[in-house]
């Protein structure tokens, strides 16, 4: 299958479940058990979409370096995964209230910790290349 078939499956295959995550809002929207474990298992799948890609890209990379930064995005998917599980499972399984804090909220933050560190890791190193690009000019 040739590269751009590929990626008009997957944005195909992405638009169709936006599409289902707001039809199943408009469909329960009366049944609020419903229509939160469908949102929360919405959530999770979505953020299944990323960490497939994210974890491709660590495969597939060459260098030292790329790996780094993919391997950094792919951790701050995976805790958000994490964040979302719990989260799932505290408001679904548990039937509890989600309060202000809780242990997902560790998960949100170490996934924005990551995701900083591999943007931050990627300017520094973009920086670098261009430094070394003008000396060598």
């Amino acid at each position: 299958m040739t590269i751009k078939k590929e990626n008009r499956l997957w944005l195909i295959a992405l638009i169709s479940f936006i599409i289902m995550y707001f039809l199943w809002i408009f469909i329960w929207r009366d049944q609020e058990l419903v229509r939160t474990t469908g949102n929360n298992l919405f959530s999770i799948v979505g953020i299944l979409f990323p960490n497939f890609w994210l974890f491709r890209a660590l495969i597939r990379s060459k260098s030292k370096k790329d790996k780094l930064y993919w391997l950094l995005l792919f951790l701050s998917t995976c805790n958000y995964l994490i964040a979302e599980i719990s989260w799932f499972y505290i408001e679904t399984i548990l039937s509890s209230d989600i309060g202000s804090t809780g242990i997902y909220d560790l998960f949100y933050f170490f996934s924005i910790l990551f995701y900083f560190t591999a943007f931050l890791y990627r300017i520094l190193s973009l920086d670098f290349i261009m430094k070394l690009a003008t000396k060598t000019n």
